[in-house]
Order: C-alpha cells, then structure tokens, then sequence
C-alpha cells in the first residue's frame, strides 16, 4: 500500500492534560529522519487494531482540526 504524506505535524500526548504539546510547526517531510519515523508510526498504527478508532467531543482542539482537514 502507498500512502503520501505531503504535511506532518508532531504533538505530544501523556498520560493527563497538563502534560500534552500541540506544536505550531510542520516536520520536514523530506527529512529522511522523518520519513522513518512517520513510516514506523504507521506501520504500528496499521498492526494495532486499538488504534485505528477514535472518537473526540465537540469541545476537543482535536475535533476542530480533524474537521477542518476533511472539508479541504
């Protein structure tokens, strides 16, 4: 399976709120470090059948983002 990934973004996710980053800068996709890791990250996504779900509620900053990706 191919699968392009034109833009990509890291944020950090710990175990609480007070511990989470969204990050305003984009990953540079053309780094050979970053294709790696993006490649690794799906992969792993795509074995885990936990981690193919997800659902986020209204009021989530997740939510608006997702949204605003599928309307472009």
């Amino acid at each position: 399976m191919a699968l392009l990934i034109s833009n990509a973004i890291l944020h950090t996710v710990g175990n609480s709120e007070a511990q989470t980053h969204y990050s305003d800068i984009e990953l540079e996709v053309d780094s050979e470090t970053v294709i790696e890791y993006a490649g690794k990250q799906v992969r792993r996504l795509l074995r885990s059948s936990a981690a193919r779900n997800a659902t986020f509620t209204a009021d989530s900053p997740v939510y608006h983002l997702v949204k605003a990706f599928q309307k472009d």
